[in-house]
């Protein structure tokens, strides 16, 4: 679901990843802006529910904010009852 909201997002777009961080693997953590005025896609995801807020590593209020709406909304991934945090099952 994430995947196909974020390609029908960006698809023919020009975007900008602003690196934040690099994580144990060398892959880039950043933010991902498309659009004219910028959008966040990352902020987009948490919106639609489509991401997990991980605060371990990110302390941003707002998107934990985002987050919470999504899923007191119950939106995306938060209409499972019981959604498992992908850094609990690998």
């Amino acid at each position: 679901m994430a995947k196909a909201f974020a390609s029908k997002a960006i698809y023919g777009k020009t975007v900008k990843v602003d690196s934040t961080d690099t994580d144990r693997y060398g892959r880039t953590i950043g933010i991902v802006w498309y659009d004219e005025p910028a959008q966040s896609l990352n902020e987009a995801l948490l919106k639609a529910g489509l991401a997990w807020h991980y605060t371990r590593y990110d302390q941003n209020v707002a998107w934990a904010k985002l987050e919470l709406a999504a899923r007191t909304a119950q939106v995306g991934l938060w209409a499972d009852k019981q959604p498992v945090a992908p850094w609990e099952w690998r």
